[in-house]
């Protein structure tokens, strides 16, 4: 069972009551009860792993070959809601977004898959370093830097959604910062976990909560995904851990959701070298078998792209 409170969350102070943002006050936890997701885990040096780790407090998961491992998340938000302190809804409009990061515990779990049991993932808060978050919302983008210590920065996505495979690939100005595909296959079951991210922005790591559940497909084995890494410097720390591009595992997601609450200090720490931009504009496409191209945010004013948040419930 989770144990941070779901307080909120103030830009520039992540651990206290509420979170303003542009005059506009929010309240955590943040909903993501809708999204199409997939990811992949990959192999990495784990004499890198070590070296890029920004505390002791964290240590390498490990694979039954000694490797440290990597995992690529893509998932495009169909529904983002968070309620104001008055008591109103506030929902975001779509956007797609991918998740790099290392896969480290507070303590040794023992080697993968053993180590990915619920208890055993719970008792060493095993989660995710982040290495790169780019996503396709400016507003997003920038709540996630300010306000939790995020990795995240604004880059073009284009995915294709197949029965066969699942893809998607990211770029800024046309450069390639990765592309990931995963082979939907296997049986369906119930998924449900206490997801642990933890963040290195500055002297403090910060480690963040996400309960999430849904329905997935698990597969092991090479044929379950493939990455490619680009010479963008966003992905400047997949290229120096040396990561595999076929994978050890790959999970296609039916159903997802999850909640996002504050996040907490962990340990004293180096910052990590997050990149960054100023991108006010990112392009997001999704390309569907026999119907082609879609652009998500075609049809949106440029009022609605200028501030993503704007659909309310009462």
């Amino acid at each position: 069972m989770l144990r941070t409170r779901p307080i909120g969350v103030d830009v520039g102070n992540p651990r206290s009551e509420f979170g303003d943002f542009e005059g506009t006050r929010f309240l955590l936890p943040f909903h993501w009860p809708d999204l199409d997701a997939y990811m992949a885990v990959f192999r990495a040096s784990m004499q890198a792993a070590r070296q890029m780790l920004p505390s002791d407090g964290l240590v390498p998961v490990r694979w039954l070959d000694g490797s440290a491992l990597v995992v690529v998340e893509a998932a495009r938000a169909n529904l983002f809601a968070a309620r104001l302190e008055g008591g109103e809804v506030r929902q975001a409009a779509p956007f797609g977004m991918v998740h790099a990061a290392l896969l480290v515990a507070r303590s040794d779990p023992g080697p993968a898959p053993m180590a990915f049991s619920r208890r055993r993932s719970a008792r060493h808060r095993l989660g995710a370093l982040q290495l790169a978050f780019p996503i396709t919302s400016p507003i997003g983008a920038a709540v996630g830097k300010v306000a939790f210590g995020e990795a995240k920065f604004v880059a073009d996505m284009s995915f294709v959604e197949g029965t066969s495979e699942r893809s998607v690939t990211v770029t800024e100005d046309g450069e390639l910062v990765l592309r990931l595909a995963v082979m939907p296959r296997g049986p369906v079951t119930r998924y449900s976990a206490d997801v642990w991210l933890y963040m290195a922005p500055g002297d403090e790591l910060l480690s963040m909560a996400a309960p999430a559940k849904g329905y997935r497909q698990f597969r092991l084995g090479r044929r379950a995904a493939s990455l490619d890494v680009g010479d963008h410097p966003a992905a400047a720390s997949l290229r120096a851990l040396a990561v595999d591009r076929r994978p050890v595992m790959s999970m296609n997601f039916l159903q997802y959701a999850f909640d996002q609450y504050a996040v907490e200090p962990v340990a004293p720490c180096r910052p990590l070298a997050y990149y960054s931009n100023a991108a006010e504009r990112a392009a997001y496409t999704v390309e569907y078998e026999g119907l082609g191209v879609i652009d998500v945010h075609t049809g949106l004013s440029d009022a609605l792209l200028r501030d993503e948040l704007i659909h309310t419930q009462p």
